[in-house]
């Protein structure tokens, strides 16, 4: 089975990127077995340790735009990050990770530079992201930035937390 979220997206027409000797497809689609992969690398985070497989396939079914870094070696998910767009004035980004033992290849570059180039998104007014104190200097290498004008980012806590319901 193939989990699709970009409509239209077949996986054969997948982009490819050269990374250093290897070859890492751009999916917007992933396979069961990346779909796998991709639970694992959140439970390597302290931040999304705790999803569970049915509350991370909801959210990829309402997610706007996956991208999806594949080793063609071994069809491994490597890299991952999503989009909730608008298309106009937002695009937020969200879960940029690259599995821990592949860090350090520019994979994290090559999502955010595949996320700002796509052609959906180029006319996107504000690109938005969450991030950890520590990563600020590279999200500041694209332009992001936590000037906004006075503007403050505020939460609300739903009232299940965000997990599946009972």
């Amino acid at each position: 089975m193939i989990l699709a979220r970009w409509p239209g997206e077949d996986i054969s027409t997948a982009s490819f990127v050269n990374i250093v000797d290897m070859t890492i497809d751009l999916r917007h689609a992933m396979t069961e077995g990346q779909f796998d992969d991709l639970m694992e690398m959140y439970r390597s985070t302290y931040w999304a340790r705790d999803r569970t497989q049915e509350d991370v396939r909801r959210m990829l079914e309402r997610t706007d735009m996956i991208f999806a870094l594949v080793d063609s070696g071994d069809e491994r998910l490597v890299g991952f990050a999503r989009v909730l767009t608008d298309t106009v004035y937002k695009a937020l980004i969200f879960d940029v990770m690259v599995r821990p033992d592949r860090r350090g290849e520019g994979l994290a570059r090559t999502l955010l530079e595949s996320v700002l180039a796509h052609p959906e998104l180029r006319g996107v007014k504000h690109f938005e992201l969450y991030c950890r104190d520590d990563v600020i200097d590279l999200y500041k290498k694209w332009g992001f930035t936590q000037d906004l004008a006075g503007q403050v980012f505020m939460r609300k806590e739903g009232e299940h937390g965000g997990a599946t319901r009972e």
